[in-house]
C-alpha cells in the first residue's frame, strides 16, 4: 500500500538501469507520454510534434517496458501506474538537465 512509483530505491534502479540505458529519443518519449493516462500513436505524435510514435511504442512493447495495450487491435496504450508515476516525478528533473 505504501509502495509508490516515487520509492527512491526502486525509482533510482529503474531510471539508471532501465530508462537511461535507452536512446535519448526513447527516454524523452517515455517522459513526455507519461503525462497521458492513455495514448495511441496519433495522439503521441500530436502531443510530441513527431511522426514516429508507432515505432517507439512497438519498441517499448517488444522490450516489455511497463507498457500495456488497452485493446486487441493494439491501438491504445498506457504505462503501468507505478512506472508512469515514477516518470512523472522525474520529468521536472529531466528539464533541468
Amino acid at each position: 500500500k505504501d509502495f509508490t512509483g516515487a520509492d527512491r530505491d526502486v525509482g533510482d534502479f529503474l531510471m539508471e538501469e532501465v530508462v537511461k540505458s535507452l536512446p535519448d529519443d526513447m527516454h524523452e518519449f517515455l517522459l513526455a507520454t507519461s503525462l497521458l493516462d492513455r495514448f495511441n500513436p496519433e495522439l503521441a505524435d500530436a502531443v510530441l510534434l513527431r511522426d514516429d510514435s508507432r515505432s517507439k511504442i512497438d519498441c517499448l512493447e517488444s522490450r516489455n517496458l511497463f507498457l500495456f495495450s488497452l485493446d486487441r487491435e493494439r491501438v491504445w496504450y498506457r504505462y503501468h501506474h507505478l512506472f508512469a508515476e515514477l516518470l512523472r516525478k522525474r520529468l521536472p528533473e529531466s528539464r533541468r538537465a
